[in-house]
């Protein structure tokens, strides 16, 4: 807003020679920040001509600075009649509606803003991606802030729940080879059900916790199938957030997870996370954070499975107004007991993910992922005459359309290709899920 200081200057040209003293005055006022006399100086010269664009955004500034919403408010007003595309105007209304929660009046301003993404610089850019991100928050709070929940239904269609791969299997043994057919299951449709409650709640303006309960039960249409795997899911969650300073973040997640399968207790898990978060520049952050993961089966015949889940991470993300877009690297270390017969542990696995997320104003949103993983297996297979090597690949979308405050619909779509130097473990599979969500 300060650029406009010296454009004032052209306020002298409407006003009396002797008038020249009032329009210094309020120069002086301005540079040393003095809001007070500021907004007094140029009330008088608006009392004498107040067509000024440049004036009236020194008006509505310093009234803000006073707390004087309507007043600010009637500046910037007079700035858009006389330029109805003013973007400094528009912000700072936005601004003044964000600050007292007017959140009709800053959804409207934003989306008019939006229409004008392409004329504001990199500055103005960063303020409407920050009074947008606001408006999101105004909302969640309204609706969450507090005791929530959610629940949720829908259809899943899985074109390979085996991930078999009509190959024929070739494995070495001491009497020699053997051809062994590895035959891929059919499609399989299951219906999923998910019920959520939580606590969210703001402690002080530099740290909140969420408390969450979430249930996850899938099951496939075809009970006789026994060897599609029906799955039941509790998970308990505890989310503490400490804001450092208006830059850094710092979060700790803590979780416990109980699951069946096949209508059996199957396995238990806990898990911790710890990330920090800094904003480098106004529209990119950059977060760094480790994961560790203690998983027990509690089938006897697989406890010797039991295995240690250790992640480190870097998450890059570059923001506009309504859209961001993400880079995720990370390195996974897995490891079971030495006993384990398990093929699907004690592994080591590199991850990329590169991805965009789209956000509409309504909160419906649309999410494209591409990731790439490597996993390379400790364990020599004596069968293969080697040690497993995997590629995988994986594109997802994520669309979720929003009817009402209560009511959502989502739609997921991934696709799926592992490449194995062990034709056992290579396969492809398309996945889709339809999901209907209601809030309470």
């Amino acid at each position: 807003m300060r650029k406009y200081l010296l454009t004032i200057l052209s306020l002298s040209t409407v006003l009396f020679a002797n008038n020249q003293e009032l329009v210094n005055q309020t120069m002086q006022a301005y540079k040393a920040r003095d809001w007070k006399n500021t907004y007094y100086f140029a009330e008088q010269i608006c009392k004498i001509d107040c067509s000024g664009v440049d004036l009236n955004l020194i008006i509505g500034q310093s009234a803000t600075q006073l707390g004087l919403n309507d007043e600010a408010l009637a500046a910037f007003d007079r700035v858009l009649i006389y330029d109805e595309n003013n973007i400094e105007a528009q912000l700072q209304s936005a601004l003044i509606y964000k600050n007292t929660s007017n959140i009709m009046l800053l959804q409207a301003q934003i989306e008019s803003l939006i229409k004008q993404e392409h004329n504001l610089n990199d500055n103005q850019k960063r303020a409407l991606y920050i009074l947008t991100q606001e408006l999101r928050k105004m909302k969640y709070e309204k609706d969450t802030y507090g005791l929530y929940a959610s629940i949720s239904a829908g259809v899943n269609y899985d074109k390979n729940p085996k991930k078999g791969n009509n190959n024929v299997i070739k494995l070495s043994h001491f009497f020699g080879n053997l051809l062994i057919q590895n035959s891929q299951e059919k499609a399989a449709s299951s219906y999923i059900a998910n019920f959520n409650i939580g606590y969210l709640k703001n402690l002080n303006d530099s740290y909140n916790i969420d408390l969450n309960v979430n249930y996850y039960h899938k099951k496939y249409f075809k009970p006789e199938r026994q060897n599609y795997s029906n799955l039941d899911v509790a998970t308990v969650s505890l989310s503490n957030t400490f804001t450092l300073n208006e830059d850094l973040n710092f979060n700790i997640l803590s979780s416990y997870d109980y699951s069946k399968l096949l209508r059996k207790k199957y396995l238990s898990s806990l898990y911790f996370d710890a990330s920090l978060s800094y904003n480098i520049k106004s529209n990119f952050i950059l977060s760094l954070g480790s994961s560790y993961q203690k998983a027990d089966f509690l089938r006897d015949d697989l406890k010797d499975d039991n295995y240690k889940h250790i992640s480190f991470y870097g998450l890059a993300r570059y923001y506009f107004s309504t859209s961001y877009y993400y880079l995720k690297l990370a390195y996974d270390i897995e490891k079971a007991k030495e006993i384990s017969q398990s093929l699907n542990s004690d592994y080591k696995e590199y991850q990329a993910s590169l991805g965009a997320y789209y956000l509409l104003l309504e909160d419906s949103a649309f999410k494209l992922d591409f990731t790439y993983y490597k996993d390379l297996y400790k364990k020599y297979s004596a069968a293969f005459d080697s040690k497993r090597k995997d590629d995988v690949y994986k594109i997802s979308s994520t669309t979720e359309f929003t009817y009402s405050k209560h009511i959502s619909v989502q739609l997921d779509l991934a696709y799926q290709i592992q490449k194995s130097n062990q034709a056992l473990y290579s396969y492809e599979n398309y996945l889709m899920s339809l999901i209907y969500r209601y809030k309470f």
